[in-house]
């Protein structure tokens, strides 16, 4: 992320970004502003990003804290909502057509 939003690295020379937050949350961020317009414009190109991570949801989308901007980017550019802190759900099933079409895990 680094390199990305310091100009080293851009994220239109790629088709497909793989993007990992491991912990990050609230105190070193999951996605910094900048690295929201980064991935935004990388997205309004065309690009594809697959995003993991921990605690993005409750960095970007819990009951109080982030800000408009944060929530509009999880919202509308990660195309996810935040459910719950520790929901006790860990499986998934995967979205027909996506590339994980016919997966199901338990984590």
């Amino acid at each position: 992320n680094e390199a990305i939003t310091g100009g080293a690295v851009a994220l239109t020379n790629y088709h497909i970004v793989i993007w990992g937050c491991g912990n990050e949350s609230t105190a070193d961020e999951s996605f910094s502003t900048a690295e929201q317009t980064q991935v935004a414009a990388f997205l309004a190109s065309g690009g594809r990003l697959f995003t993991s991570g921990a605690e993005i949801a409750w960095d970007l989308d819990r009951a109080s804290g982030p800000s408009a901007a944060d929530r509009n980017f999880f919202h509308n550019q990660l195309h996810a909502t935040y459910s719950a802190d520790s929901s006790g759900i860990w499986t998934f099933g995967a979205v027909g057509g996506s590339i994980f079409s016919g997966t199901q895990a338990v984590l």
